[in-house]
């Protein structure tokens, strides 16, 4: 697994690659940012530091989806 981070982190992509799960954890149901996290800290050689900032990727994803779904309900009813 570390392989795999660490190709990704040579371009910045786990912080994009992050980001688009948090979007699509809110799309569907069964990704779950909370397992990814869980992986994360428990199969890489990421510190704290780094692995908050990938948290806060996935809140930033996940409110991203929020915020369009929100939108798109209030545009349907009004």
């Amino acid at each position: 697994m570390q392989g795999v981070l660490d190709a990704l982190d040579g371009f910045g992509g786990v912080y994009l690659a992050v980001l688009v799960f948090g979007i699509l954890s809110g799309v569907i149901p069964v990704t779950n940012s909370e397992v990814l996290m869980t992986a994360l800290g428990a199969g890489s050689a990421y510190g704290v530091p780094k692995l908050l900032v990938l948290a806060a990727c996935v809140a930033v994803g996940q409110s991203i989806t929020h915020a369009i779904n929100q939108r798109f309900r209030n545009s349907r009813t009004g």
